[in-house]
């Protein structure tokens, strides 16, 4: 584990501006290679240990994040194919996540976690409450001293471990309840602080959700719920626009996903193809021209 994270460190610095050449491109390859040997050889460690390792991945190493994301226990049975799966049934089911412990250590050097789990334990959320929350987790992120790309960021981190244990505590505190329960404040506070993020955290946020689409476990079935529950059509009059910007973001990240060579998440395939089938998807503005054929040429491939 060490060594991996070493190595995407010095791909970090390898490709600081975002683009493949030369030593850099070589250097992709090869660490491609580790994770496709581990990824058929060794996926339990990948299925445990998947949110430290993608949080050290640069962000436009996306293929690198899907042979993590990809990753299949040994143990799990055989799941229904992404265009066949029924929503509802899945989240009668309950699969427990095998989750290398320590996830949380981000959220408490940024002193975020007693922020959050008062908010997790509270009978309802307060407006002040997420913005005090957003605010924190603003100002928890050193300003950058050149101007690079910020591949991996302090957001990153931080933003995976809270999405991880916003799951993780609403399943531990409700054993034998739904997996997703749309009036907990479990299920409330990832949308509701989507709202109070400036664009770029908005966009980091919704990557860490996406990235807990993965096989059919309890965590993709209550992100595919959260996920699904972004996108309003007609979006309301009141906030069109921001809604509007969301959804794109959304469809954005996760197209990011498919349209690199496979292996691709489950969930993922999952939550695009439900988006599709909701009604007035496709006369949404990005849906239309070179942005629709897009979004077409991944259902039909």
């Amino acid at each position: 584990m060490f060594d991996l994270a070493g190595e995407f460190m010095a791909l970090n610095e390898t490709t600081a501006t975002g683009e493949f050449y030369g030593r850099g491109l070589e250097y992709y390859h090869g660490i491609l290679r580790i994770l496709v040997v581990l990824h058929h050889d060794f996926p339990d460690f990948l299925v445990e240990n998947h949110a430290r390792i993608v949080s050290r991945i640069p962000d436009h190493c996306i293929q690198a994040s899907n042979l993590v994301l990809s990753a299949i226990p040994s143990t799990c049975p055989e799941f229904p194919a992404p265009f066949n799966t029924n929503l509802e049934r899945l989240a009668e089911t309950r699969v427990p996540v095998p989750v290398k412990r320590g996830y949380t250590d981000q959220l408490k050097a940024a002193k975020l976690l007693d922020q959050v789990d008062e908010l997790l334990g509270a009978s309802e959320l307060r407006a002040v409450d997420v913005q005090r929350l957003a605010e924190a987790i603003t100002m928890s992120v050193p300003k950058p001293t050149k101007p690079t790309l910020p591949l991996v960021t302090h957001h990153t981190t931080i933003l995976n471990s809270l999405v991880l244990h916003v799951a993780d505590t609403h399943l531990i505190n409700n054993p034998t309840g739904p997996v997703y329960d749309p009036t907990s404040t479990a299920a409330q506070l990832l949308p509701a602080l989507l709202s109070k993020l400036p664009a770029t955290t908005q966009l980091l946020l919704l990557k860490a959700m996406v990235n807990n689409l993965r096989y059919p476990n309890d965590h993709t079935t209550f992100y595919l719920h959260v996920v699904l529950g972004l996108v309003h059509i007609p979006p309301s009059s009141e906030n069109a626009e921001s809604e509007l910007i969301t959804i794109e973001m959304l469809v954005r990240v996760l197209l990011e996903r498919l349209i690199v060579q496979r292996p691709h998440p489950w969930g993922v395939l999952v939550a695009l193809l439900e988006m599709y089938k909701l009604k007035g998807f496709w006369d949404l503005p990005f849906a239309q021209g070179e942005g629709g054929l897009l979004l077409r040429s991944v259902v039909d491939g």
